[in-house]
């Protein structure tokens, strides 16, 4: 994972916070998705441009995780994220 790298959400993404919760919609399908704790986290932090870096470190402290299993939680959202347009 290239931890100098930023994403930033999809074109054709929305979304809210909700109390617990992030609820991201893509306009194009109308499908609605719902992101809890951990993940609803990394999404805030996705969406406000922090480098990958910036993130794990962040994560590790938001979970009290290791940094290593904050780097696999990541890897693996933002793939899962890519792979549903989420996010670029």
């Amino acid at each position: 994972m290239n931890k100098k790298k930023k994403y930033k959400i999809g074109d054709y993404i929305d979304w809210t916070s909700d109390i617990d919760c992030v609820k991201v919609i893509d306009r194009n399908t109308s499908h609605l998705i719902v992101i809890s704790y951990p993940e609803a986290a990394l999404w805030d932090l996705v969406q406000q441009k922090y480098r990958v870096d910036q993130m794990i470190a962040m994560m590790s402290a938001i979970t009290r995780q290791s940094t290593s299993n904050v780097e696999n939680l990541i890897s693996g959202t933002i793939r899962e994220w890519q792979r549903e347009g989420l996010i670029k």
